[in-house]
């Protein structure tokens, strides 16, 4: 790694301001709030996102600010595609815009009561849910690259990663458990349909536990490769809105989980009754 004068670096620092113009080292515990804070944000400003070409969770990666110690200059990257450098700064220039510009300048938009509840739960919340919460969205962040070679299949084992730590479900998910998980978690209103996959397989679970046996047995078929990659590769398409409903079904599980601790106010289930109408079409049309 080497600084804006294409010196070799020997230490890398990570810094916070404290009061401006006044930057600290950072501590381990400082600059993990940052990255989950960080997350949190891009979870609120994707949720709130209503298409399908969703901000990318790398819009929000920590800028990395790297100098020679002893040398007050600095410089500035911007983003996984490192759009943007800057050189020749003084750390007293250093400033933070609100809120960020988007590296493909769309206006920037998000969900504040859902980021205001995630900010309560890193700064109050229980420690379990904390660190379920934050550790499963740092997966989603990992899902959510904007880096268009990035095939869907890897997305939505890394999507499923995420509501394993976030379910913490004793042992692990099985697309029955998951389905089961989904429902309590929802403590969905709505009848539930008896499934009839295979007489192996019984069940009654609502229209999104259907969903998440669905979306747990493709999961499977990917991790054992029951599926051809070439087919995998055709899926792509189908496995965006696989992968965008999965999505918003996580986000929703959040809000529900932040919502039992009284960390957030649930309003009208707009996000869940989207989640559903989107995991009825995937249903119906999966012929993965």
């Amino acid at each position: 790694m080497h600084d804006f004068r294409n010196r070799p670096l020997k230490n890398i620092a990570v810094l916070s301001s404290v009061a401006s113009p006044l930057f600290l080292p950072a501590s381990k515990e400082t600059f993990a709030k940052m990255n989950d804070a960080i997350n949190a944000l891009f979870l609120s400003a994707v949720a709130e996102n209503n298409s399908l070409n969703a901000v990318a969770s790398d819009n929000f990666h920590l800028i990395t600010q790297n100098f020679t110690p002893g040398d007050d200059g600095w410089g500035i990257t911007d983003g996984s595609y490192i759009q943007i450098t800057v050189g020749g700064l003084k750390l007293t220039d250093a400033g933070v815009r609100l809120p960020p510009r988007m590296s493909h300048l769309n206006d920037f938009h998000y969900d504040a009561e859902l980021l205001d509840g995630c900010i309560r739960c890193l700064m109050n919340g229980e420690d379990s849910l904390r660190k379920r919460i934050f550790s499963s969205l740092q997966w989603v962040a990992y899902s959510y690259d904007n880096d268009p070679r990035f095939p869907y299949h890897s997305r939505i084992l890394l999507l499923m990663v995420a509501f394993e730590i976030l379910g913490a479900y004793p042992g692990s998910f099985t697309a029955m458990t998951f389905a089961k998980w989904l429902d309590e978690t929802w403590n969905t209103p709505e009848e539930r349909k008896t499934l009839s996959l295979a007489k192996s397989k019984p069940g009654s679970y609502s229209p999104l536990g259907w969903w998440g046996m669905d979306f747990y047995s493709l999961r499977n078929d990917i991790v054992h490769n029951k599926k051809d990659i070439n087919e995998l590769r055709v899926f792509d398409e189908h496995g965006r809105e696989y992968f965008k409903t999965g999505f918003f079904v996580f986000t929703e599980c959040v809000k529900e989980l932040l919502s039992k601790q009284g960390l957030y106010k649930k309003s009208e289930n707009a996000g869940l009754l989207r989640a559903w109408r989107l995991s009825e079409r995937d249903s119906q049309d999966n012929k993965l």
